[in-house]
């Protein structure tokens, strides 16, 4: 069996994978393709999904925000604008999701819950990759992007939603 070109860890607690409708390896695939369509020959990031409470906790110690989000992403690369190299695999960093929230919001902004955890993840992915959403313009545009991204791997036609919030 060749080696696949993205090595991506997920890491869930089992009472979350229980309580949640969705598919490790179908993840696993989605983020590969998400770094495909980024431009990635090869490339490895981390993957925790958590609950509010947790990603609250981490949001709090390690960027200072005392509320939850729905996704915290932790660079590798120094937070530098980066497009993808020709070879050589690369560590992204880390990606944090919380499934409560994803559960949340997910009908609040008329998805199914795997696209709005992909969507997620492609941002988080943008992020690792240098993309920033600090103001109006920025998080529109990466939002777009994000959508874009989607649309192009199999998601379909899903409405974009600019009055999302940026936790």
């Amino acid at each position: 069996m060749a080696k696949l070109p993205f090595d991506i860890q997920i890491r869930c607690a089992k009472t979350l994978k229980e309580k949640y409708p969705f598919s490790m390896r179908h993840l696993r695939m989605t983020a590969g393709k998400i770094l495909e369509e980024l431009g990635w020959k090869k490339a490895a990031l981390s993957l925790w999904l958590v609950g509010d409470r947790q990603i609250r906790r981490l949001n709090q110690q390690h960027l200072k925000h005392d509320r939850s989000a729905d996704v915290i992403a932790f660079s590798q690369l120094e937070g530098k604008k980066l497009k993808a190299p020709a070879a050589g695999a690369v560590f992204l960093g880390d990606i944090v999701i919380s499934l409560d929230t994803t559960a949340r919001q997910a009908p609040e902004y008329g998805n199914p819950f795997f696209y709005e955890l992909a969507f997620y993840l492609c941002h988080g992915i943008l992020h690792l990759m240098g993309h920033s959403d600090q103001t109006k313009k920025q998080a529109l545009r990466m939002e777009r992007r994000q959508k874009a991204v989607l649309e192009k791997i199999g998601f379909g036609k899903i409405k974009l939603n600019s009055a999302r919030k940026s936790q």
